[in-house]
């Protein structure tokens, strides 16, 4: 009798064995196979020093992400990546020595709010075949920056309904970036997988030094062909 309840005990792990099994019969392979996924990535904040006096101290800020690539085999993947975030942050502006505005070398503080979008191309290494494997990846690409200050006098007009009404164009530009992680990856069943990194990214400023962000990423993506 012992002998025969030891047996019924066993039938549902010995079922579950064999279900994980047959899941791991038609999982889809990585090699040769697309991959795309969304996450999010957290950003170290960081003091900017520019040229002539002026600073930046952009506070700690959370980023999406998402992205897409190809695995030529179990081990290389080559894509792209696009993310956006903003940041307060608490500036510092020089008056310069040829203003008639101001009195030149006057510093005036004050705060803002900057928004950035990324888009990177990636290329990642896995060192491991199977469904877990550490990573490491490099990217690089172009960060549009809106720094949320005034890039000159704005203007106002009357109107009718809404009284004066007043804008102004912050400075923006468009700069390269550069940088690298390293993470883990794991499968996750048929077609689902997991990624989690740690890196630096750069970016190329002008006129100011180049600041180096840590980064921590955690995405969640889907396999297919």
């Amino acid at each position: 009798m012992s002998g025969k309840k030891g047996k019924t005990a066993m039938r549902p792990l010995m079922l579950l064995l064999a279900t994980l099994d047959l899941l791991n019969a038609f999982e889809l392979k990585r090699s040769g196979s697309w991959e795309a996924y969304l996450g999010g990535q957290y950003v170290s904040g960081e003091r900017i020093d520019f040229d002539g006096g002026a600073k930046a101290d952009l506070n700690d800020r959370a980023a999406f992400l998402f992205g897409f690539g190809y695995n030529f085999d179990n081990h290389l993947n080559l894509g792209a990546m696009f993310g956006s975030s903003s940041a307060n942050y608490r500036g510092t502006s020089v008056c310069p020595e040829t203003s008639k505005e101001c009195t030149p070398g006057e510093t005036e503080t004050f705060t803002a709010s900057m928004y950035t979008s990324q888009f990177n191309l990636t290329g990642t290494y896995n060192f491991m075949e199977g469904k877990f494997t550490p990573f490491v990846q490099g990217n690089l690409g172009f960060t549009y920056i809106d720094s949320g200050s005034r890039s000159g006098d704005g203007y106002c007009y009357w109107d009718p309904w809404w009284g004066y009404q007043c804008y102004g164009t912050n400075y923006t530009e468009t700069r390269f970036n550069y940088g690298a992680q390293v993470g883990l990856r794991y499968e996750l069943g048929y077609a689902a997988f997991i990624k989690a990194g740690v890196g630096l990214n750069y970016i190329d400023l002008s006129h100011a030094t180049n600041p180096g962000f840590t980064v921590y990423n955690l995405v969640i993506g889907m396999k297919f062909k």
